[in-house]
């Protein structure tokens, strides 16, 4: 029944001001219907982790589309908070996927930008239970975010060919 809607995995922490500056981030830029941020890494016991090489935290603004489309979800989904607008027009998760937040992503950038807050909005937990921790079943995860990127890089493709094409 609110405006806006931020999620956060239940092996994950949100910062003490995430919302806040989440909040105000929206209300400040009308033209962008999410935000999202940095992520900071923590152990089993809440104590920080060094993980700088694990996710790049350059952020852009804007249209994020294609981006996505071509390296994947370069940025952690539980940062986000989006307006409750976005899902009139996006969606649900479709829970038949097993990267349901990665093709949610896609959905979204599609037709939504993306404000970068340069501050981190989650508190990303590494452990040893995590789904990504296991080769196979990285394995499984990159081929079924190969199989959607593909669907969704079809129709850029063919507008990339018909932008140069031969008269």
């Amino acid at each position: 029944k609110g405006e806006s809607l931020a999620g956060c995995a239940s092996d994950d922490a949100m910062p003490r001001n995430r919302l806040e500056l989440q909040v105000a981030a929206l209300e400040s830029n009308s033209s962008y219907d999410i935000v999202y941020g940095e992520v900071s890494y923590i152990d089993d016991t809440g104590k920080p982790v060094d993980r700088r090489n694990a996710h790049p935290q350059t952020l852009p603004s804007g249209n994020i589309y294609e981006l996505v489309v071509k390296r994947g979800v370069f940025y952690k989904p539980g940062t986000q908070m989006m307006r409750m607008s976005v899902f009139d027009s996006v969606g649900l998760y479709d829970e038949e996927l097993l990267v349901e937040d990665f093709d949610w992503g896609l959905r979204a950038a599609k037709k939504h930008d993306y404000y970068a807050l340069s501050a981190p909005c989650l508190l990303y937990r590494v452990h040893g239970d995590q789904f990504t921790v296991n080769p196979k079943k990285r394995e499984i995860i990159f081929h079924s975010e190969l199989r959607l990127r593909k669907y969704f890089l079809l129709p850029l493709i063919g507008k990339v060919f018909s932008l140069h094409s031969f008269h």
